[in-house]
C-alpha cells in the first residue's frame, strides 16, 4: 500500500476499490457487458455517495456510447442500402476523395 492510500483512510480505500471493481467490469473502458450490468447497478445502492455517483456516471456513459454506436450503425446501413440501390440501377459508384497530404500526420 502506498503512502497516499494509507493516508486516505478506510473510506478512501473502500471507494478506490469500488471504482477499480467497476472499471474492471467494463469493456473497452466504457461499455458494460450484459453479464456485468447487475453488478454495476448494485453499486447504485452503495452506502458511499461518491461510489453511487461514479456508478451512475459509468451507466450514463455506457448508455451514451451505445446510442452513438447505434447511430453510426444506422448511418452505415443507410449508406450500404444507397450503394446497393445505385448498383441495381446501373449507376457507377463514386468513391470519396481521399486527402493524402502529409500535413496531418503525427510523425
Amino acid at each position: 500500500m502506498c503512502r497516499d492510500c494509507y493516508r486516505g483512510g478506510p473510506a478512501e480505500l473502500a471507494y478506490r476499490q469500488a471504482v477499480r471493481d467497476i472499471d474492471r467490469a467494463l469493456r473497452y473502458g466504457e461499455l458494460i457487458p450484459r453479464r456485468q450490468r447487475q453488478m454495476i447497478e448494485g453499486f447504485l445502492t452503495h452506502a458511499d455517495e461518491r461510489t453511487r455517483a461514479y456508478a451512475a456516471h459509468v451507466i450514463a456513459r455506457d448508455a451514451e456510447a451505445r446510442r452513438e454506436y447505434a447511430r453510426l450503425r444506422r448511418e452505415d446501413e443507410l449508406a450500404f442500402e444507397a450503394m446497393m440501390v445505385a448498383l441495381d440501377e446501373g449507376e457507377p459508384l463514386s468513391m470519396p476523395e481521399l486527402d493524402l497530404s502529409d500535413d496531418d500526420l503525427p510523425f
